[in-house]
C-alpha cells in the first residue's frame, strides 16, 4: 500500500505540482501526516491530522510547516504557508481554524497603502496550547505555552 501511495503521489506531484498534492489532502484520511512529511513538512510522532486539510501558498513543498509531537489538527483547518507555521508539541488546533501568515489587499483597493498594507510573518503556537473551533490566527502572532484561544 505504501508503494502504491508513493507512486500515486509522485505521479500527481510531477503532473500537477504541489497544488495537485493539496487536492489529495482534502480526502487523505489517515495518510495526511505521511503526505505532508513526504513533501517537506516536519511532523512529530503521534500526531492526529484530520482531512480535509486545506493548504494555501505552498509553492513547491510544505517545508514552512513544523508540527511537534502529540498534536491534534482537526477537520477543515486552513494553513497559509507563505511564511513558517510552527506548532510545538501537545497542541490542539480544533476544526475550522484558519492560520494566516500574510495579509494582502487587492491592488485596486483604497485600503491598500494607508490602512491595510501588505504584511507577512510566521505564526508560532507554543507547547500545550489549545486553539478552539473556528479561530482565526493572523500573521506574526505567538500563542503562549498552555494558552487557550477561543
Amino acid at each position: 500500500m505504501k508503494l502504491f501511495l508513493s507512486l500515486i503521489l509522485w505521479f500527481i506531484y510531477h503532473l500537477f505540482g504541489i497544488n495537485g498534492v493539496n487536492k489529495l489532502l482534502l480526502f487523505s484520511g489517515g495518510q495526511t501526516a505521511s503526505i505532508l512529511r513526504k513533501f517537506g513538512a516536519n511532523i512529530g510522532a503521534n500526531c492526529d491530522i484530520h482531512s480535509p486539510l486545506i493548504i494555501h501558498n505552498a509553492y513547491k513543498d510544505y517545508s514552512n510547516l513544523k508540527i511537534g509531537e502529540h498534536c491534534h489538527i482537526g477537520k477543515d483547518v486552513f494553513l497559509d504557508l507563505k511564511e513558517r507555521i510552527i506548532i510545538e508539541s501537545n497542541v490542539t488546533v480544533s476544526m475550522r481554524t484558519t492560520i494566516l501568515t500574510h495579509t494582502s489587499v487587492v491592488p485596486t483597493s483604497p485600503l491598500r497603502k494607508e490602512k491595510l498594507p501588505y504584511s507577512q510573518a510566521p505564526v508560532t503556537i507554543r507547547n500545550g496550547a489549545y486553539i478552539g473551533a473556528g479561530v482565526i490566527l493572523l500573521e506574526g502572532i505567538t500563542i503562549g505555552e498552555g494558552s487557550i484561544v477561543g
